[in-house]
């Protein structure tokens, strides 16, 4: 962000500033007394803010990602020592065990999926719809049927008799 402070605002700087921090970005604006609209209009006004506010909520929600995963081997234990107990009351045991079949059956909807992989998605659907028009402008035109009546042969001459 350093790099990129010469080119906002001292509230812009504050507002990205605040979110490396870690507040949401409303909770930012609020504190700076400037309006959810200013936002939005740097947002689409201003790429160079539009990428840097990106980047650094990107990096914020990277942090908690890798915070969960730190935490996600406890909750595994967790939930397999409440599976497993004897002692754990059956209707725990049982909604501990629909949720772990039902997170581990349920496919990753498609805007959950990796940006990189949406984007190859993406290009391999224009790749086919690039493909078909390709295909219908160079298919052969169908034959034309000769017309007897055209002919371009010369035609022999009638012999006199």
């Amino acid at each position: 962000m350093s790099q990129l402070s010469t080119l906002f605002t001292p509230e812009q700087n504050d507002l990205l500033a605040r979110l490396a921090a870690g507040d949401s970005l409303w909770t930012a604006a609020q504190a700076l007394g400037l309006a959810p609209a200013t936002v939005q209009h740097w947002r689409r006004m201003q790429p160079a803010f539009a990428l840097a506010l990106h980047d650094t909520q990107s990096s914020h929600a990277d942090h908690h990602r890798a915070t969960v995963a730190a935490l996600a081997p406890l909750a595994f234990e967790a939930l397999e020592q409440l599976v497993t107990n004897p002692n754990t009351p059956p209707t725990v045991r049982l909604k501990a065990a629909l949720h772990i079949l039902n997170t581990a059956t349920t496919p990753v909807p498609q805007d959950k999926q990796e940006p990189h992989l949406r984007e190859l998605a993406r290009e391999q659907d224009l790749i086919g719809i690039m493909r078909q028009t390709l295909r219908s402008t160079t298919m052969p035109a169908t034959p034309i049927q000769q017309n007897s009546s055209l002919s371009t042969t010369p035609t022999q001459p009638v012999e006199a008799a």
